[in-house]
């Protein structure tokens, strides 16, 4: 009986330093396995690390456009570049071998010769770039009006909407999408060199935009009592009269808006609308020029009773060929 309660406590003893040995053996392994994982953590880490890692990227180019004015392009040249207009720069990384969604990078100035510079501080991954321009300081504002055609309303009175969900503010110029960078760019200084304009009703604002600034430092070098001291904003292209063939450009001296017909783009046109606003804000009394509108549906008659639309289409004449 002594004997077999031995052999039991013996094999006893043996089952638990088996058991006690396997179970070192399983923390032995679940602790290789923890340190094999933190390790792989540890390197995923660190690549992503260096794969973020913030790098200068400088971002520079010119945004030009070749003149579709005639007389722009004998007096200036056939391009050149746009100053003082708004840049907002968009980009997007690669990740894995796809494309993020577009993040915007700021809105800068250009400056006198059309130049802009972003610089930011990113991550080293490869990046697309698109840009987009938006004609507006504190002096004008140009909009695609979507040939938006302007009424009457009850009193006779020309309709003007000022939030019109059909106007086109912003313009994109360059896409690296479109150009074949389908792999990206990396970071550094990426110069575009010059961003030429492209599209039609684009080029035209651009002449607009062009055209005006060089009228406004012109009337600016004079003294302030000649400067426009008031904010302009022109559609185009813009119906006008319900588009009809009799109707002509036009400037709404209750609020500042210019309306340009789509086949009136042209310089002396444009000046002369702008100069009945420079009119406007130097006399008093030029809502009559509305009423005459409303009447008469022109103020461009062979002959006219009302002494004061003779003088302001006369001067806003005078002036455009001049």
């Amino acid at each position: 009986m002594f004997k077999i309660t031995q052999t039991g406590e013996a094999e006893c003893s043996k089952i638990q330093k088996h058991l006690f040995i396997n179970s070192l053996k399983i923390k032995m392994m679940n602790t290789y396995q923890l340190a094999r994982l933190a390790a792989l953590f540890v390197a995923i880490f660190s690549f992503s690390e260096l794969s973020i890692a913030n790098e200068k990227w400088t971002v520079t180019g010119k945004v030009k456009v070749a003149h579709l004015i005639p007389e722009l392009q004998q007096a200036f040249g056939p391009s050149n570049g746009l100053a003082g207009i708004q840049v907002r720069l968009h980009a997007r990384s690669n990740v894995l071998g796809a494309w993020g969604t577009w993040n915007s990078w700021g809105v800068i100035r250009t400056g006198s010769d059309g130049s802009f510079r972003f610089s930011e501080e990113h991550g080293s991954d490869r990046r697309q770039f698109k840009i987009e321009i938006l004609f507006d300081s504190d002096a004008l504002r140009i909009k695609e009006g979507q040939e938006t055609s302007i009424g009457l309303n009850s009193q006779g009175f020309p309709i003007d909407v000022d939030i019109d969900l059909s106007d086109k503010d912003w313009h994109l110029i360059h896409n690296d999408e479109d150009k074949g960078i389908q792999d990206g760019r990396k970071a550094g200084l990426i110069d575009l060199g010059d961003v030429m304009i492209t599209r039609t009703v684009v080029k035209k604002h651009a002449d607009i935009w062009f055209l005006y600034n060089k009228i406004f430092s012109e009337m600016n070098s004079y003294g302030n009592v000649f400067a426009f001291g008031k904010k302009i904003t022109l559609k185009y292209p813009m119906g006008v009269g319900s588009n009809s063939g009799s109707s002509s450009s036009y400037c709404n001296p209750l609020n500042n808006n210019i309306y340009l017909k789509e086949d009136q783009f042209n310089a002396n046109t444009a000046t002369h609308e702008l100069f009945h606003a420079w009119a406007y804000f130097h006399c008093t009394g030029e809502d009559g020029m509305v009423w005459q509108l409303a009447k008469h549906q022109t103020t461009h008659q062979a002959r006219e009773n009302t002494t004061f639309v003779a003088f302001h289409e006369g001067f806003a004449e005078w002036v455009s060929y001049n």
